[in-house]
């Protein structure tokens, strides 16, 4: 079976992963739901995504991402503006969910407070109508 490059139309060699002149995959299965959902799982949680691996490297070891990211190692790692594009995205997530939770444990802190402090308030001003 003769077939050629999808994206340089150059002929392609018998049972080659890949196109020897552009280097394009070649992609002889067809496109379903299923394959979708499995290649965007494994670009977004697969062992070799360079945002958790950039995450890792970041709280594990700062210093020698740095170095490294400096002397010209990018490859391996995420581009700093898209890390914390994402990391913004994400911590925007999270709170947005967390929002409200947190406005109502508040309130009831502050309630909390109140009723602790209420007696010590009420004896400071008796004190305070009795000195005067």
């Amino acid at each position: 079976m003769n077939t050629t490059c999808k994206n340089c139309q150059s002929d392609l060699t018998s049972g080659s992963s890949f196109c020897s002149n552009c280097g394009a995959q070649i992609i002889s299965e067809r496109i379903t739901m299923g394959n979708l959902w499995q290649e965007m799982a494994s670009r977004a949680f697969g062992w070799d995504n360079r945002y958790f691996l950039t995450l890792k490297a970041l709280l594990l070891h700062p210093d020698v991402i740095l170095k490294e990211y400096l002397g010209g190692t990018r490859k391996k790692y995420t581009n700093p503006f898209s890390f914390f594009a994402i990391a913004a995205a994400i911590g925007m997530l999270v709170l947005s969910q967390l929002a409200t939770r947190y406005i109502v444990m508040n309130q009831k802190m502050t309630i909390a407070q109140i009723e602790m402090m209420e007696p010590m308030l009420l004896k400071m001003a008796q004190e305070k109508h009795e000195a005067a």
